[in-house]
């Protein structure tokens, strides 16, 4: 296993893929999971259309929000994330968000798995991408994100409260045996980028 990054370790130290975020982020979790659940009911009666990331999953869109599910269980059984107005309107703090990363274009997603989520990459619409992930909760207290970069492997625990930030372009995956939810963050930016753009702004306090 290669190097694996914890939030005492200096940025500067970690490799260029995955480093630790500073983060903190005051939300009541329990809107944030309501409003999955509502989207993730209406997607049992609906027709999805498969998704630009994988034809394995399906994309289910309602009005201006957007629902990815992988009911096949190829890449993890139930896996899904939501985007849109009625996951922003339940984040107090995301016009804050928007605003600070503004020059990034980011977008905000929920993801939520029940299981392990199997060695994939993240479908690219530019020639760059970059991913915060926040973990929410992890019933796995053994749970970890793995990245490789040219067959090396790289990797960081699911410690809930804790940021990473990671190229999603390169292959990876997340062994956690249970439910685990995660904030993302996602940028068309590169990683190197992003990582800069940490370098002036960290400590973040959102809400």
């Amino acid at each position: 296993m290669g190097f694996v990054c914890s939030r005492s370790i200096p940025s500067g130290v970690c490799i260029t893929m995955i480093r630790p975020v500073d983060i903190t982020i005051h939300q009541d979790w329990a809107d944030v999971r309501k409003s999955y659940n509502i989207m993730y009911d209406k997607s049992k009666h609906s027709k999805g259309v498969a998704n630009t990331d994988t034809d394995l999953s399906k994309m289910y869109s309602f009005e201006n929000n957007f629902l990815s599910i992988d009911y096949t269980g190829v890449h993890s059984k139930n896996w899904g994330f939501l985007t849109g107005d009625l996951l922003l309107s339940t984040l107090p703090w995301a016009n804050q968000a928007i605003d600070l990363f503004a020059d990034l274009d980011p977008n905000i997603f929920y993801h939520k798995s029940l299981q392990d989520v199997k060695k994939h990459t993240d479908y690219k619409d530019s020639s760059d991408v970059c991913n915060i992930n926040f973990v929410i909760s992890c019933e796995d207290p053994d749970a970890v994100t793995t990245s490789w970069d040219n067959d090396v492997p790289y990797s960081y625990p699911s410690i809930v409260n804790t940021a990473w930030l990671i190229d999603p372009s390169l292959p990876h995956e997340i062994r956690c045996n249970g439910s685990r939810e995660a904030l993302q963050f996602k940028f068309q930016h590169s990683y190197k980028e992003v990582s800069a753009f940490l370098d002036q702004h960290e400590p973040i306090i959102l809400g």
